[in-house]
């Protein structure tokens, strides 16, 4: 049984076929999913709701993923965050350990890696 039965999710990615596979991939999984097309519409979401975990791109029009995880680590309750990345993986390395970030997958990734990368993020939470 997945532990992302109930959980409910931030999918932030601004290409909207990507973003409703990443929905799908959660949903077949038991979560709930908010989605955004950019860290602006994502942080607006975030100061509504309480997510369990926050999956987002880096490169993004607007407001990219490190610039909305540094947003994020302001608000008064962290949320994990995951990082999926397109050829940028050391400059999401680099960031993740100066803000939180709870895992990071390259891009092109399979539904396994994704539910098993929010999965652990959550169970870190809890731990």
């Amino acid at each position: 049984m997945s532990n992302l039965i109930g959980r409910l999710i931030l999918v932030v990615e601004d290409e909207p076929i990507l973003r409703e596979c990443l929905v799908e991939y959660l949903q077949l999984a038991g979560a709930k999913t908010d989605q955004a097309c950019d860290g602006i519409e994502a942080l607006a979401s975030i100061k509504q709701n309480s997510y369990d975990v926050v999956i987002s791109d880096m490169m993004m029009p607007n407001c990219n993923g490190i610039d909305l995880v540094a947003q994020i680590r302001k608000l008064p309750i962290p949320q994990p965050v995951c990082f999926f990345c397109t050829g940028n993986k050391e400059l999401a390395l680099k960031s993740s350990e100066a803000l939180q970030i709870s895992g990071i997958i390259e891009k092109p990734f399979s539904r396994v890696e994704l539910i098993d990368l929010v999965a652990s993020a959550i169970t870190t939470k809890v731990a």
